[in-house]
């Protein structure tokens, strides 16, 4: 009786290890993918050569905790008669942008703007270009 409950305790440890590991392997990508982009973030070259091979599709986005709103952003411009007309903003919730054709041209900005910033020039939708000035 003993040598059963040891064995079964055995089979027991085993099923949770690879459970944990089947966890871990779903996982992996993620993990390694984290730490590609840590290793490469302090190199403008090999950042570089890391965007170009996400897939098509590739997310790459930052959430900013206590960030100004997009919509400081319009009244600010507006203030100083920049490139926003209020006869022609449409006002929508966070969720108006989820469209599949919006997120795809966000995607597509976001890419065009973190390459000219590595290749050392302004992004066409920089907010405050002085930064970059120095």
């Amino acid at each position: 009786m003993r040598g059963r409950i040891i064995l079964a305790a055995i089979f027991l440890a085993a099923f949770i290890l690879l459970f944990r590991l089947a966890l871990l392997a779903g996982e992996f990508d993620a993990i390694v993918t984290a730490a590609q982009f840590e290793a490469a973030r302090e190199n403008h070259t090999t950042l570089r050569a890391f965007l170009h091979r996400m897939p098509k599709g590739g997310d790459l986005h930052t959430h900013l905790s206590g960030a100004i709103y997009a919509e400081r952003f319009i009244a600010w411009a507006v203030q100083e008669d920049s490139c926003v007309d209020l006869e022609n903003v449409v006002a929508v919730p966070h969720v108006g942008g989820a469209s599949l054709p919006t997120r795809e041209r966000m995607a597509e900005t976001a890419a065009e703007n973190a390459l000219a910033v590595l290749a050392g020039r302004e992004p066409r939708s920089c907010v405050n270009p002085e930064v970059l000035r120095g």
